[in-house]
């Protein structure tokens, strides 16, 4: 406030008014900031400043009220924040706050005088991980054309929601979660070249909707450049070792998500995590599936599509999770309240072998098929 008077003097009274609430939810007045509007509400309830502002009339649940208009405010990177680390800061004070990317690519970890967007010239590379650990719930959304380049670890005690992101790694993986992290993923794309897209371990959560996990096929047409005794190629393929990493106690449900271009496994499960998918992609991977030490105590499919080529395998090795269902079919049984007889359970699974229909496959003949219907 005292910033505010010795700028501006004494305020008129339409500096005091409450910002509009428009029918497309954005608070105006159209060009005004959050922190613009921020001052506003803090100078209505002001002793002297806020004299004649309808505020003064909340008395003591006038802070209250600041505190949800304030939660439903955005913050924007760069126009309110320069940093996505700075407006987290911000958020951790309301819990709710949405914080929105603007297009271009912004470094994870770059604080305030680093390159938090590329193309800014004469600023300090920034920091490629962020870690958040006891914040409220707050969600992280992206423009069109908005990416993410490093790591963001969410550790115990966080939540919320990654929304039409595209993150691209700095050496490690786009997005870990640790702790009881609990978080959901919307029409996000993690693009990693080296570990996991996507790691959850201890006991997280993560949900994913229309996501797409792993590396990249070829980005456009294969050059070698040399230049002063340099070789350089580009537009080559980029590969993630796993897509989707689950391990410990974590909890993963992918709805309508590819998990593509692996040198590895397309899935890691291994501890006692569980993992269930529906209506996933896994392709162009050295393996679709992989379990690790402890195997993993659950793996459900319903309604997805596994692609192996010639060079590729469904399974790494002999080892399932402790419980395994791969069901065909678009729905699981039970879903509708009804149950399939034991047939219809067997028609609609796959051999965990060969990923081939239960019934029909030559596993079966050889007395080796693994059905879903088994549970194992």
């Amino acid at each position: 406030c005292r910033h505010a008077r010795s700028r501006a003097g004494r305020p008129t009274d339409a500096a005091l008014e409450l910002p509009p609430i428009f029918e497309d939810g954005n608070v105006g007045p159209v060009g005004a900031g959050r922190r613009d509007m921020a001052l506003a509400l803090a100078m209505g309830v002001h002793s002297r400043l806020g004299a004649d502002s309808p505020l003064r009339l909340l008395g003591g649940n006038a802070a209250d009220m600041i505190e949800y208009v304030l939660g439903k405010l955005q913050i924007v990177v760069p126009d309110d924040a320069e940093t996505l680390a700075e407006a987290l800061e911000l958020a951790k004070h309301t819990p709710g706050q949405t914080v929105l990317l603007r297009r271009g690519e912004h470094t994870v970890g770059a604080r305030a005088g680093e390159v938090a967007a590329h193309g800014v010239p004469g600023a300090r590379v920034g920091h490629t991980v962020l870690h958040l650990r006891n914040r409220p719930y707050v969600e992280i959304v992206g423009e069109e054309g908005a990416s993410l380049k490093g790591q963001l670890v969410l550790e115990q005690g966080t939540s919320g929601a990654l929304h039409n992101l595209r993150m691209v790694d700095a050496g490690d993986c786009c997005v870990r979660m640790e702790g009881d992290a609990e978080w959901e993923l919307y029409d996000c794309q993690l693009v990693c070249g080296h570990a996991s897209a996507l790691r959850v371990e201890v006991q997280a959560s993560a949900k994913l909707l229309r996501c797409k996990l792993g590396g990249e096929g070829h980005v456009g047409v294969s050059r070698i450049d040399t230049a002063y005794g340099s070789l350089q190629e580009r537009g080559l393929a980029k590969h993630s070792c796993f897509a989707l990493f689950v391990k410990d106690r974590a909890i993963v449900s992918a709805v309508d998500c590819e998990l593509r271009f692996c040198s590895e496994a397309a899935v890691f499960i291994a501890g006692a995590a569980r993992l269930k998918l529906r209506g996933c992609v896994l392709a162009q991977s050295r393996n679709l599936f992989l379990s690790g030490i402890g195997l993993g105590a659950e793996l459900r499919a319903t309604g997805c599509r596994f692609t192996a080529g010639a060079d590729e395998r469904v399974w790494a090795d002999d080892d399932r999770p402790k419980d395994v269902w791969i069901y065909e079919r678009g729905g699981e049984a039970g879903d509708e309240g009804e149950e399939d007889s034991d047939e219809e359970h067997f028609e609609g699974a796959l051999c965990l072998r060969c990923m081939q229909s239960a019934s029909l496959c030559a596993c079966a003949a050889a007395g080796l098929a693994d059905s879903a219907a088994s549970n194992e």
